[in-house]
């Protein structure tokens, strides 16, 4: 199954690299495994608790995966290839998708890379 995690823009900005976008995408076997998955890959949560990074007025970046995930890459019900995130600049990358297999694909404003 394939978990989502979309970025909420804590303090006013996004984290956006090789690692990180807009949205995230994981096959995993559960939540739990995506979200340990996550992690490795730079995706934190709870970051307004304690002196956190993130803004307690906008809320945490990210939120642990939930329910029983999407059947193939889905963005608000759209298949990812199908979805345009509107906050990304022309050739950035507005989401990265993890198999289990360990592949990665990443897609940018003008299409898939």
């Amino acid at each position: 199954m394939f978990y989502i995690y979309d970025q909420n823009n804590s303090g006013g900005g996004f984290d956006v690299d090789d690692r990180v976008t807009y949205n995230v995408i994981i096959e995993a076997g559960s939540a739990d495994e995506a979200d340990r998955k996550a992690e490795d890959i730079g995706i934190y949560f709870d970051g307004t608790d304690d002196d956190g990074p993130d803004c307690p007025c906008c809320g945490d970046r990210w939120s642990r995966a939930w329910g029983e995930g999407d059947a193939t890459p889905e963005i608000y019900g759209k298949p990812v290839e199908d979805y345009q995130e509107y906050w990304a600049k022309e050739g950035e990358p507005w989401a990265h998708v993890y198999y289990k297999d360990g592949t990665k694909r990443s897609y940018t404003r003008k299409g898939a890379a």
